[in-house]
């Protein structure tokens, strides 16, 4: 019985096979690639604003991000990631950067203006006036063109009747956004405060005590009178030599006077029976015991350095405390501002305890020729009552190098970093 199929040729057969294949194939593309773009993870949401480290305000209804700084009732100023920036805003980016141009035009009006001033006021010192001509120069190169727009930063001034919502963090969550940005880490604006944290410490960084400088990434401000003589003091305490006291209490030394370390040895340990009975009396409280109101040692050092024509002193001083296991030394800096009136621009405290200095520490102190004299000659006076108290004054001497090195480090990281650029804004303001 023959069959009912047609004969198909061999080659006709090939072909209709291919055709199966290739539409196979299509189809299984096309259906991989439906099952891919399904597999594949939803888009990650941001993080909510209250979780991560920087300000952030909405302007116009659009949202900025970054470093909020000069509050004014009729503006803001913000310093944004310019890459957030670009990225978020692709499009109105050029009209950012028309706003910086002009906006930075001003400013630079500004710098040259008081420049001019001041290169006037100290023109008989040829070498000074030089240098400040070449910090103004340095200021118009990195503030115009392409030293502008090398910046990690850009500069917006904002007016406020147009922001609808603006949220200033709190410093201590600014300064990790400043040490991310510090320590070139990625997308920065974007993340949670927590996770920043995590890569910070992934890369050993100190949270609580680590230094940053975020100077050389920041635009130029225009700066208030008031904040323009704080700037040109410290840039002034930095380039023209210092005028620093420490002391203890309201009793100050120049830094450059001679220093009876037999005297301050003696204190150290107590000093004649009669201080300490007194010591003891105002420990109790009781009234005829009371110690002499302090001295106005604001009004003693400014007028010392009125006469010396400077605008700025340092003071480091160390301060009275019932706890005697305890060194705290404040430090200040102050500064001749507006109307010449002289202001502390920066005040804090550095402590350290007796009791966790190393015998590295106290073997260092003890070694000190001066330190030597002076204890000999205390104890030739009869002043230090026994081993105990001579012990106390030495572990007090290096609880006090101690405190008085911390607050070095600290201010002279401040006030180098606004020399090294007078024209821009204090991050964490």
């Amino acid at each position: 019985m023959k069959s009912s199929c047609r004969f198909v040729p061999p080659l006709l057969q090939l072909a209709f096979a291919l055709i199966v294949v290739c539409q196979s194939l299509c189809f299984g593309t096309q259906l991989q690639a439906f099952q891919d773009a399904n597999d594949q993870p939803a888009a990650k949401p941001e993080v909510p604003l209250s979780q991560r480290a920087v300000d952030y305000l909405y302007h116009d209804g659009k949202l900025l991000v970054g470093l909020l700084f000069d509050s004014q009732p009729e503006r803001v100023s913000i310093a944004v990631d310019r890459h957030w920036l670009k990225t978020r805003y692709a499009d109105e980016y050029p009209s950012f950067l028309q706003r910086e141009e002009t906006l930075m035009a001003d400013i630079i009006d500004s710098y040259k203006s008081r420049f001019a001033i001041w290169i006037d006021e100290i023109k008989q010192d040829e070498g000074y006036a030089k240098d400040l001509e070449l910090e103004l120069g340095r200021i118009l190169d990195e503030n115009t063109g392409e030293g502008l727009q090398k910046k990690r930063f850009i500069l917006l001034r904002l007016d406020r009747d147009k922001i609808t919502k603006l949220r200033a963090q709190p410093v201590a969550k600014k300064r990790i956004a400043a040490l991310a940005w510090d320590h070139e880490l990625e997308n920065v604006s974007n993340r949670s405060l927590a996770d920043l944290q995590k890569s910070l410490r992934a890369k050993k960084v100190n949270l609580k005590d680590a230094f940053f400088d975020l100077s050389s990434e920041m635009p130029a401000v225009k700066l208030s009178d008031r904040q323009w003589l704080i700037r040109r003091s410290m840039f002034e305490f930095e380039y023209t030599g210092e005028m620093e006291f420490q002391g203890q209490g309201d009793t100050l030394f120049a830094i450059t006077d001679d220093f009876d370390m037999n005297q301050v040895m003696a204190r150290l340990m107590g000093g004649s029976q009669t201080d300490q009975i007194t010591r003891l009396g105002r420990e109790l409280g009781l009234p005829e015991f009371a110690a002499a109101p302090e001295k106005d040692w604001v009004a003693d050092v400014t007028r010392k350095a009125d006469n010396q024509g400077t605008r700025s002193v340092l003071v480091k001083r160390l301060l009275d405390g019932r706890d005697r296991n305890v060194v705290t030394v404040e430090t200040t800096f102050l500064a001749k501002t507006t109307d010449d009136r002289w202001e502390k621009v920066v005040q804090f405290n550095s402590v350290s305890r007796l009791s966790d200095q190393s015998q590295e520490d106290i073997d260092a102190i003890k070694s000190d020729p001066r330190v030597q004299a002076a204890v000999s000659t205390v104890q030739k006076l009869g002043l230090g009552n026994g081993a105990g108290l001579l012990d106390e004054a030495i572990r007090k001497g290096a609880a006090t190098k101690q405190a008085t090195d911390q607050a070095n480090e600290q201010i002279r990281e401040l006030i180098g970093q606004n020399a090294r650029r007078i024209e821009v804004p204090w991050t964490l303001d």
